[in-house]
C-alpha cells in the first residue's frame, strides 16, 4: 500500500517528447488544465491534479493514481489482501461457529450482524467487538476478491479501467504481464523491494498500438 502512495506515475516526472511521425502524433492529445501534450493512455486527475501516464483509476483507499509505475504494486495489495483477509475468515469462522457455537449460533447473534453498530453500542463487551472484527474480515475478503475478478481481465488484456477498446494494446499473456509486474515478474510477488524494470516507458503507446494493429 506505501508503494502505491509513494510511487509518482505522474506525466511531471519524466519528459515527454512527441513522436515526429505525425500519423502517431495523432495519438497525443493536449491537456488544458496541465497545459502540455499529454501521451495515448495517460489521463488528468482531478483529486491528483495532474496527468497520471497509462492512468488505471484513483485509488480512494490509498489516496493515489494507479498508474504505470505503481500499477504492479496495486496489484499484489490487493492479492495479499484477498489471501489474508480469506485466511483470517476462515480461521474466524472456525472460532465462531465451531469451537464457540455455544455463545454464537442464536438468533441474537443474527440480529447483531444485520445491526453491527447498533447493537455494539448498546452492549459493549469483548464478544461484540470480536464480532464486529469478524464481520469487517468477512467484507474485506469478498471486497479484494471481487477487485482481482475485476481488474484480472483488463491486465491479462493489456487494457486498463475505462478503456473502450482494450484490445487495441494487447501483445500477448505474457507480455501483457511484464507491462505491469516487470521483466522480473517471477519474483516481483515476494516483496515489493525487488527492483522489476518495466519494458516499457508508458509514454509512446502510439508503437504498441501499430504493432497491435499489425498482429490482427
Amino acid at each position: 500500500m506505501l508503494a502505491c502512495m509513494l510511487v509518482d506515475t505522474s506525466a511531471r516526472t519524466v519528459v515527454l517528447m512527441p513522436p515526429t511521425n505525425e500519423r502517431q502524433r495523432l495519438y497525443w492529445r493536449y491537456c488544458s488544465v496541465c497545459e502540455m501534450l499529454a501521451p495515448p493512455r495517460s489521463w488528468h486527475c482531478n483529486i491528483c491534479d495532474t496527468c497520471i501516464l497509462k492512468r488505471d483509476h484513483h485509488c480512494g483507499f490509498t489516496g493515489s493514481c494507479i498508474g504505470h509505475q505503481n500499477h504492479r504494486y496495486f496489484v499484489f495489495f490487493v492479492l495479499y489482501l484477498a489471501i489474508g483477509a480469506t485466511y483470517a475468515a476462515i480461521y474466524n469462522s472456525i472460532y465462531f461457529w465451531w469451537l464457540h457455537s455455544e455463545s454464537y449460533v442464536n438468533w441474537f447473534t443474527a440480529i447483531k450482524i444485520v445491526f453491527p453498530m447498533f447493537m455494539l453500542c448498546l452492549d459493549v463487551s469483548w464478544q461484540n467487538f470480536y464480532l464486529l472484527i469478524y464481520m469487517l474480515n468477512i467484507i474485506t475478503s469478498a471486497y479484494s476478491i471481487v477487485l482481482i475478478a475485476y481488474h484480472a481481465p483488463f491486465i491479462i488484456r493489456g487494457g486498463k479501467d475505462c478503456e473502450r477498446d482494450a484490445k487495441r494494446y494487447d501483445l500477448g499473456l505474457q507480455r501483457n504481464l511484464e507491462m505491469v509486474l516487470g521483466k522480473r515478474m517471477h519474483l516481483t510477488w515476494i516483496s515489493p523491494f525487488i527492483q522489476s524494470e518495466l519494458p516499457h516507458d508508458g509514454i509512446h503507446w502510439e508503437n504498441v498500438k501499430d504493432e497491435t494493429e499489425k498482429r490482427r
